[in-house]
């Protein structure tokens, strides 16, 4: 008998907690991206001619409504119902709960009143996108005459895109108490509208934002002219998985225009992040002549994994991306060496040269070193150059002290050891005032050797003099350690995942140490005066 209770009182329905279903969602970065993801849904399940954004500042209400196909009972619980769809090839889509995710996240987690009206085919459907205690969805398609029919076309009427229409979606939702909504907001958001619908020319889709007309704006620059001009380049990774196929660009910013400089990404024809840096070399630094410097990245979902982009569909600035795709698009893409002729562009005349000879003898040993490598290398060297992320970044970037010109007084230095024939070699190499303390470079000889090129940052002042000056225990210390480092990123020992970490990790543990460095030589200058 004990066992026939215990049997029923484990079988007893138990629907899960919506509120903690809710609150796992991820959230979005504002509420400008939150409103994006429901025009998303707008644009894709067409046919749509028209979506309206409506932002109501005193009721402090948001409705998004379009005139595509419309929803009926049963797809209307399809979209509020929480479970896996398959993602339709070229949607902006990534996991299928888009809507859910960015209605919890405008009108709040305990605010239940948001509601969706449809129209199709003339048959009006209104539902709630959140459930009950019982996680039912209440929903109806209310006939003319009965209580529920004549608010549902009053709504309708109010706020749809095009009131006429046969078919068509209303989203009205109270904004949560936390986001502010008012004149500087919808500026701000009508901005982001302007700039973030590269599709919706294609389609033919009219985009209004309080009755008003957004216009596209395109972000592009102008064509290099420092270099070969880097437009449209058509460009496909290969990995273990399918190819990704995108588009690049490189271009300038006009002078005076710094509204989208770095790298901008188009997923589907939608901006998924702008002003990026992702981890590659000088962009976004202080270098006058790469604040205008522009990289657009076009491509499809297959892009969402190597980018890294976030179930939000949206980019951090400095996010770390593949270490496979990032070494694709440096190297084989042809990125770095248009990066690297943008930046010489800008450079200081001024230079002072060294040929690196005091640290031949030094190179000379860890070479052997370099070469009895015990571990594997990661990844196939293949002729020419193959970059790969590294190590931690350096302090933060110092405010400005003569506003127009870069780095002012500033010389460069730059150790030359291109006739080096060793295991392993380095120089100096601008990678900006926040980027990493070194990176490294495989080289292919011309007698098909390989080298390993370390790269240390020459535009973090203690590195610079580090690396510049006489050899001594302090110097070579570093230089083994960055040496041990770099074999280590490239062979098997860590894992992507792990190497991610470490660049994490080394840019927060990296934080102070110019402040400390600076400490320092106070303290050396104190002990000169006083013994002088």
């Amino acid at each position: 008998m004990s066992d026939e209770l215990q049997t029923k009182k484990m079988s007893r329905p138990a629907p899960p907690d919506a509120q903690t279903i809710y609150e796992s969602f991820t959230k979005y970065p504002s509420l400008i991206d939150a409103i994006l993801e429901i025009v998303d849904n707008s644009g894709e399940y067409g046919p749509t001619t028209r979506i309206d954004v409506t932002i109501d500042i005193d009721k402090h209400l948001v409705t998004i409504g379009d005139d595509g196909r419309g929803l009926n009972e049963t797809t209307m619980l399809e979209m509020v119902q929480i479970k896996k769809r398959d993602h339709v090839k070229g949607a902006t889509g990534k996991y299928g709960y888009g809507f859910k995710a960015a209605e919890v996240f405008i009108a709040g987690i305990k605010n239940e009143t948001s509601l969706i009206i449809s129209k199709q085919q003339n048959t009006f459907t209104w539902g709630k996108p959140r459930p009950n205690g019982k996680f039912e969805f209440q929903i109806n398609s209310p006939q003319k005459g009965t209580t529920d029919y004549e608010p549902s076309v009053k709504r309708w009427k109010e706020f749809a895109a095009n009131p006429r229409a046969k078919s068509g979606t209303l989203i009205l939702m109270k904004a949560c108490s936390s986001h502010i909504l008012d004149k500087k907001f919808i500026k701000e958001l009508e901005e982001r509208l302007s700039v973030t619908y590269k599709n919706f020319d294609k389609q033919n889709i009219k985009l209004y934002l309080n009755d008003k007309e957004i216009i596209h704006k395109s972000i592009e620059g102008n064509a290099l002219t420092c270099t070969t001009p880097f437009y449209k380049k058509a460009c496909i990774y290969k990995s273990a998985g399918p190819p990704c196929k995108f588009v690049l660009s490189v271009l300038m910013l006009p002078q005076g225009d710094t509204r989208y400089p770095g790298i901008n990404v188009f997923r589907n024809g939608r901006l998924v992040g702008s002003q990026l840096k992702l981890t590659l070399p000088k962009i976004m630094g202080a270098q006058a002549s790469m604040r205008g410097c522009q990289i657009i990245i076009e491509g499809g979902s297959s892009l969402d994994d190597f980018l890294r982009i976030s179930a939000t569909k949206t980019l951090q600035q400095s996010q770390e991306i593949d270490i496979g795709f990032r070494t694709y698009l440096l190297k084989d893409t042809g990125l770095k060496k248009a990066i690297d002729a943008i930046y010489e562009t800008g450079r200081s005349s001024q230079k002072t040269k060294t040929d690196g000879t005091q640290w031949v003898p030094f190179l000379n040993h860890m070479s052997k070193f370099v070469k009895r490598h015990a571990r594997p290398i990661l990844m196939e060297v293949s002729e020419g150059h193959t970059s790969t992320p590294l190590s931690s970044g350096g302090p933060p970037r110092a405010p400005k002290t003569n506003k127009g010109k870069t780095n002012p007084g500033r010389q460069k230095t730059r150790i030359n050891l291109d006739k080096y024939k060793g295991g392993c070699s380095l120089k100096l190499e601008s990678l900006g005032k926040d980027g990493m303390l070194f990176d490294y470079e495989d080289k292919i000889l011309k007698d098909g050797n390989t080298q390993v090129v370390i790269s240390f940052n020459s535009d973090i002042p203690w590195v610079n003099k580090m690396i510049d000056a006489e050899l001594n225990d302090c110097n070579k210390d570093f230089v083994r350690r960055a040496i041990a480092t770099v074999m280590t990123m490239r062979d098997s020992t860590l894992t992507s995942e792990e190497l991610t970490q470490y660049r994490i990790l080394g840019k927060k543990l990296n934080s102070n140490i110019d402040e400390y460095y600076q400490n320092f030589k106070e303290l050396t200058n104190e002990k000169k005066v006083s013994n002088g």
